[in-house]
């Protein structure tokens, strides 16, 4: 059982709740990834629960999703998880068009934690690839993707958010 900030428990259905209604909303905006309101950061907001008890979720998560944690985050304990993955860890996702495209890179993603609240700070992605309609893979810069039709901007939005939603619902699965 978790240490309750307040004597009025939320229970895990209630925060999964909440990760759901308000789901990651990153995209590209002018060559760097932002929320539509150019803001760097999102945070979600888990209620009676204190920090070092949501940094210890989010660990629970990332071990549930990623073999190896250890080499691919850094820590401050109860403060911030650092999550650095490949493009061995990219699944194919479908972006709205005639086939599914597989997009493939190297991204960092930042968590901070406070008392009732996990922020994720703006993702950063390193040579980022995608397979579009053919099978040979097309490096993109953020610029690039930027200037993409608004299918690939949202697309590209998809995957970083899915992988942001995916982490905080393992973080909170039994």
């Amino acid at each position: 059982t978790t240490e309750q900030i307040e004597d009025t428990d939320i229970t895990v259905q209630e925060v999964k709740e909440i990760i759901n209604v308000t789901p990651a909303d990153f995209t590209v905006i002018d060559g760097a990834i932002v929320r539509a309101d150019k803001t760097k950061s999102q945070t979600f907001a888990i209620p009676k629960y204190t920090q070092s008890e949501l940094y210890d979720h989010v660990i629970n998560g990332l071990t549930k999703i990623y073999t190896k944690i250890n080499k691919i985050t850094t820590r401050v304990e109860n403060e911030s998880i650092e999550l650095k993955t490949s493009g061995n860890e990219m699944t194919t996702i479908d972006l709205e068009v005639i086939a599914p495209q597989r997009i493939d890179g190297e991204f960092t993603i930042l968590f901070k934690f406070k008392n009732g609240e996990i922020i994720v700070e703006s993702p950063t992605v390193s040579k980022f690839k995608s397979s579009g309609f053919s099978k040979a893979m097309a490096t993109l810069s953020l610029k690039e993707i930027g200037r993409l039709d608004p299918k690939g901007v949202k697309g590209f939005g998809t995957f970083i958010n899915n992988k942001i939603d995916k982490i905080l619902n393992a973080s909170f699965n039994d």
